[in-house]
């Protein structure tokens, strides 16, 4: 009998050790004044949502140890009542987003520790995947600070205010183009961080696809699988078949005018392929920019061929908004409708995941560059170039 009962006490001590090392616990401390409550997001095998009311300025999750690092969202929420309690008593008290933070969770105890009025720039400790988070903070925080703030200016704004509104939308399109210029320093210096897989997977946008693919090779092959860097592997792979130096592929069609089209005659001729849409609100603006570059670079046969993405269930609805916006902007250049007008997906043949996605053709029909959305000048950059130096 005293066998089977030291047996049973083994057993649950083994049981317990391991219900230990299968669960990580993140806890820590907020000093401020007020009543709180956080709430901690992420997607495991399933969505999952803790809540926790602030004690003392103290708080505890006790969560499943991850097979791979995932990606979690903080939330630090005020309740409406002043008042707080146990989860159960202040469950259904109303409360206001403060703030929030991402922060990485794998299989190691977090400690977190800060200001509840500095929150965004709390300190998280513990793991090495969340170093890349405090190493990324300490150079841009003024500046991530500064966008929060701006943010909240521009919600609380009457909509009758628009000048200011229009003012403070370009001052934070400037400290958000000086955060994506520290985000690409970062990975650039950090190619081992965690967070320089996010940040990359969060910003194709912002590199020419060559730039991109280049960058993506030089990160650590310690997360290659994860789930955080899937996103730009995945990216990487969809932007191999239009890198620079690769023979564009070549598509037939008729343009806006009845004219027969096809991408191969073009040869001779620096083209720029524009896949646009009426619908597309960065399309749109670009445009101005556009016009300036195919009047500046007429003499060196440049010239621009649309390939336009339309939603309405018709040819003739989509040919009419297609149509309708090139004249309400002022553009004349080819323009063709993607399956309407052309022998292939373009779009579906050239991966096109964003728009405005533009890519430069040099004049035997081969990429010099991809890009996506108009957030950097590289375009700009590569036909001065070639204006000068009369290659790429």
């Amino acid at each position: 009998m005293k066998h089977i009962q030291l047996g049973l006490i083994f057993l649950l001590i083994a049981l317990q050790s391991f219900a230990q090392q299968d669960s990580i616990v993140i806890s820590g401390t907020l000093k401020g004044e007020g009543s709180h409550r956080l709430a901690l997001s992420f997607q495991s095998e399933k969505k999952e949502n803790y809540s926790q009311d602030l004690i003392g300025g103290k708080f505890s999750f006790k969560i499943k140890r991850q097979a791979e690092p995932v990606l979690a969202w903080l939330q630090l929420n005020a309740l409406a009542n002043g008042q707080s309690g146990t989860n159960e008593q202040s469950a259904g008290q109303s409360s206001k987003i403060v703030s929030g933070t991402d922060l990485f969770i794998f299989k190691s105890d977090l400690q977190i520790s800060g200001a509840i009025n500095e929150f965004e720039g709390i300190s998280i400790q513990g793991d090495v995947e969340n170093e890349g988070f405090m190493i990324f903070r300490s150079t841009a925080q003024p500046l991530i600070t500064e966008d929060l703030n701006l943010r909240k200016q521009m919600m609380s704004l009457p909509k009758s205010d628009s000048l200011l509104l229009k003012a403070l939308i370009n001052k934070g399109q400037a400290v958000s183009m000086k955060i994506i210029a520290k985000q690409k320093t970062f990975i650039a210096t950090y190619p081992d961080a965690l967070l320089s897989w996010y940040l990359l997977g969060r910003m194709p946008n912002f590199y020419t696809a060559d730039q991109y693919i280049a960058c993506a090779s030089l990160l650590s092959a310690k997360y290659r699988n994860t789930g955080i860097a899937k996103k730009v592997t995945n990216k990487v792979a969809s932007l191999k078949s239009t890198a620079a130096g690769t023979m564009a592929l070549n598509f037939k069609g008729t343009d806006q005018n009845g004219q027969a089209f096809e991408l191969a005659a073009k040869r001779g001729k620096l083209i720029l392929l524009d896949f646009w849409g009426s619908w597309c609100i960065p399309c749109r603006a670009g445009n101005p920019h556009l016009k300036m570059l195919s009047a500046k670079y007429k003499n060196m046969d440049f010239e621009i061929v649309g390939i336009s993405n339309e939603h309405p269930k018709t040819k003739e609805e989509r040919r009419a908004a297609s149509v309708g916006a090139m004249w309400k902007d002022g553009i004349d250049w080819i323009n063709l409708l993607n399956k309407d007008d052309t022998d292939i997906d373009v779009i579906k043949a050239y991966n096109i995941t964003g728009f405005p996605t533009k890519i430069l053709l040099d004049k035997n029909g081969k990429v010099v560059l991809r890009l996506t959305a108009n957030a950097t000048n590289d375009l700009d950059l590569a036909l001065e170039r070639y204006s000068k130096m009369g290659h790429f």
